[in-house]
């Protein structure tokens, strides 16, 4: 038999046999004859069963009503979606989010055609992303939900600030230092509903303005 060391795991089973010892079965040996295994060895215990030998059990599968019950709490609880919006998003813009902001101001709580005839007139790259964005949201208010098209007002605009790109640049006398490419994301969401609508007399202004650059 081997020496056991305090601390080893032939000192840990053998401490559990000797608690245990009366409630464990007999087992025949190698000889074929009853005796009771012993823990002491190293040779013997990857052999011993999973009842006997607590060291070998392993922890049954959590089921599904454990694993929910052991789940924690989120913070922030989920809210269904409201059947009568629909939403957009834009990720990773090449934008800072501050100059983004500074457009999503013109497009908060406007019709969605007056949003789109202020986007396509402004000539600047924050008024074209919302855009996008706003005829993006426009569609699956139309295809996906079922909503009308000509009854949607710009509920909600959120700007997020996305991850920036570094990128070295060089300095004078050999030095450099970091430049940084900030990124931002767009959230649009569109509601239903009836909304006052100002963009009758701006898109004939617009279209005409168009074909006088045009000729």
């Amino acid at each position: 038999m081997e020496e056991c060391r305090p601390g080893s795991v032939q000192a840990a089973a053998l401490l559990t046999y000797c608690k245990h010892r009366d409630s464990f079965p007999a087992y025949p040996s190698a000889s074929g004859s009853l005796g009771w295994r012993t823990f002491a060895t190293a040779e013997t215990l990857p052999i011993q069963d999973a009842e006997i030998n607590p060291l070998l059990q392993t922890p049954a599968p959590a089921s599904r009503e454990t694993a929910e019950k052991l789940r924690p709490a989120s913070k922030t609880p989920t809210r269904d979606r409201d059947p009568a919006t629909a939403r957009a998003v834009l990720r990773d813009i090449p934008i800072s989010a501050k100059k983004l902001a500074m457009w999503t101001d013109v497009v908060r709580r406007k019709h969605i055609d007056d949003a789109i005839v202020q986007c396509e007139m402004a000539h600047k790259k924050a008024a074209k992303i919302c855009l996008k964005v706003l005829q993006s949201a426009q569609a699956n208010a139309v295809n996906n939900h079922g909503l009308d098209g000509s009854r949607l007002k710009v509920d909600l605009v959120h700007v997020g600030v996305g991850t920036p790109r570094k990128m070295v640049w060089p300095h004078g006398r050999g030095r450099s230092g970091i430049r940084r490419k900030y990124k931002s994301h767009l959230t649009v969401v569109l509601r239903e509903g009836l909304w006052p609508k100002y963009s009758y007399f701006q898109k004939p202004l617009m279209e005409r303005k168009k074909a006088a650059q045009a000729a």
